[in-house]
């Protein structure tokens, strides 16, 4: 400090300016000071400093009962001094402290009656034990996650960087953002089912920018009906875009910063506040879907423009709107190096998926259909997510497979799935195209990684109806091997252009993890070899495509699967005698080289890709 906050001779002066103990609240039970306390003689308790203090010059201090430690009494006066000299500095700068902070309204008294039902399964926790941060919590989610990924910043997690902050970004026009959604829900919601269309396009869509328009969200082969529910003139689309009018009607000369200031500044109404964040972190995982073809700025724009919500979305009485809400923020961190990383979004995804009881549907039985349809497919999004990022950083799952009684949502399409439907989905089957195949082909596989990480790499005793591992491990090739089968090869299927190089992707980075190196396997046999090498010469051709194409989406898992593909190829060729005969030098350098060049194009977009590619040329 650049002050001494204790008494001076000008403390008289000073208490004069300052309203009395009373006016501030400061209640009687306050402790007289250490000086008092020791005499023994009667404390008045004033502030900054009580009078015998002040006239014998000495400095007036208490014990802070938070730490036990003797601190002045006027420190809290001497805080508020410094802020307010820090904020004249600030404004004779030409900076308002003021526009920094967050104008955002909270949503009070806006949630909807809900039935008992849909009580007892978004709102209420399935156990009894009280939520650390919840609904009725004054912590804010947004401060409780950045500081601890500030005091756990020496740990190394591959899906945090560094970056500049950044302005969020405005809100883009509607037909740009029927692009964005057209993007995520074929891409991304394809494989992890978080929003359901019909309902996202009624709480979220229309608020903003009404009636959707013709495009397709996962929804190619059918059609998306939904009716006028808010007029063009009460969305936020439109107030917001006569507020920019009017901004740049009075300020002809202002950039883009001032305009960014003044939107920033704009007070959101409630009813908007939740859908503004759903909608941003979608632009977001959308773009970082094409990542390669925006710039970086863009998608952290988005992202930005979300994370002012995301408190809102948090306290949010349904539960399961807080759920999606965090499984999207997750998605985004698996997608884009950020902060926070997404292992600690993802366990607090956990956290509340377990405390939502999604992983026991045991007692889901007098729910009403759709909300049972949710919870089911909102807990395999969570397992998703937790097996496929346990498997790449090597930690523990979140949730043990031995506490999974859940069945897989129904594969009907979003529009055949109502609220307020008392039959159970699982039970109905139509000859609709769906996207949901290629859900419940994401959770399958995420199934069998589970299975091979937990045998191979964790050490679990085999399942006793096989003798030794050999066997087991025919098994699960049979396995994958079906399930690669049964995968949809064509988009009439799907009811969207997924693309389909993610299954080649998943199939061979399997392969990779059951027949490659592991603790329980720590020599190869010439299958092994023969085995390995193949898919990880695949895994690096995909992603030469995918390269091609500019569709490589997830840039660390992509950089962690090319790294592990081409370590696996030169230790197979280079240890396997038989096998390095069969290889000419001219298809060597042609698989490391498509290798490094892919590293190479991703070193802008993820900081790992450097010193991947400078160890795999060491290799």
């Amino acid at each position: 400090m650049t002050r001494n906050p204790s008494v001076s001779s000008d403390s008289e002066d000073s208490s004069k300016k300052r309203p009395s103990s009373s006016i501030l609240g400061i209640s009687r039970s306050i402790a007289a000071c250490q000086r008092c306390r020791t005499k023994k003689i009667r404390c008045d308790q004033n502030f900054p400093a009580c009078a015998k203090c002040a006239k014998s010059g000495v400095e007036c201090v208490g014990l802070d009962p938070a730490t036990g430690r003797e601190v002045p009494r006027s420190y809290v006066i001497h805080l508020e001094d410094k802020i307010a000299e820090l904020e004249i500095l600030l404004r004779e700068n030409g900076i308002d402290p003021e526009a920094k902070r967050q104008k955002v309204e909270r949503p009070e008294g806006q949630v909807k009656h809900l039935e008992p039902e849909r009580e007892a399964a978004t709102i209420l926790p399935m156990s009894s034990a009280p939520t650390l941060v919840g609904a009725s919590s004054d912590v804010s989610f947004s401060r409780l996650m950045f500081s601890t990924v500030n005091f756990n910043n020496a740990e190394h997690d591959p899906s945090i960087t560094s970056s500049p902050s950044t302005y969020p970004a405005l809100l883009p026009p509607k037909q740009i953002a029927q692009e964005y959604l057209k993007i995520y829900f074929a891409q991304t919601n394809s494989q992890l089912p978080i929003l359901h269309r019909e309902q996202f396009i009624a709480k979220y869509w229309d608020p903003i920018y009404g009636q959707l328009g013709k495009v397709s969200l996962a929804s190619d082969y059918t059609t998306t009906s939904m009716p006028l529910r808010v007029a063009e003139t009460d969305t936020w689309d439109f107030r917001l875009r006569q507020h920019i009018d009017a901004f740049q009607k009075d300020n002809a000369g202002g950039d883009y910063v001032d305009l960014m200031r003044y939107v920033d500044g704009l007070v959101v109404p409630s009813e908007f506040v939740i859908p503004l964040y759903f909608l941003n972190i979608i632009f977001a995982v959308a773009l970082s879907a094409l990542h390669l073809q925006y710039p970086a700025e863009i998608l952290d724009g988005f992202r930005s423009a979300a994370l002012r919500s995301m408190d809102v979305v948090y306290s949010s009485l349904d539960r399961l709107e807080s759920l999606q809400g965090i499984l999207l923020l997750t998605l985004y961190s698996m997608m884009r190096p950020a902060q926070p990383g997404v292992w600690y979004v993802l366990g607090l995804a956990l956290r509340l998926c377990v405390d939502l009881g999604l992983q026991n549907e045991l007692g889901n039985k007098k729910l009403l259909g759709f909300v049972k349809d949710m919870r089911r497919r909102l807990f395999w999004c969570t397992y998703s997510l937790d097996r496929q990022v346990c498997v790449y950083l090597g930690r523990p799952f979140g949730i043990p497979e031995g506490c999974v009684n859940t069945q897989f949502p129904s594969e009907l399409d979003d529009m055949l799935i109502v609220e307020d439907s008392t039959a159970d989905y699982l039970e109905n089957a139509s000859g609709i195209p769906t996207y949901k195949v290629v859900s419940l082909a994401m959770f399958k596989i995420r199934q069998i990684q589970a299975e091979i990480q937990q045998i191979m790499y964790e050490g679990n005793e085999l399942p006793r109806a096989f003798s030794n591992l050999a066997s087991w491990s025919e098994y699960i090739l049979k396995k994958l091997d079906n399930w690669r089968l049964n995968t949809p090869n064509a988009p009439r299927k799907m009811n969207c252009d997924f693309n389909l190089e993610f299954f080649n992707l998943s199939y061979n980075h399997t392969l990779l993890m059951l027949h490659g190196l592991s603790p329980r396997s720590p020599k190869f046999s010439f299958n092994d070899y023969r085995i390995a090498t193949e898919a990880a010469k695949q895994v690096i051709i995909t992603y030469d495509r995918m390269l091609a194409m500019q569709l490589i989406n997830y840039t660390w898992v992509a950089v962690h699967n090319l790294f592990m593909a081409g370590a696996s190829y030169l230790y197979s060729v280079y240890t396997c005698d038989d096998l390095r005969e069969s290889i000419s030098l001219k298809e060597l350098k042609r698989i490391t080289n498509t290798a490094v060049n892919i590293f190479q194009s991703l070193r802008d977009r993820c900081d790992a890709a450097t010193t991947c590619k400078d160890t795999f040329e060491f290799l």
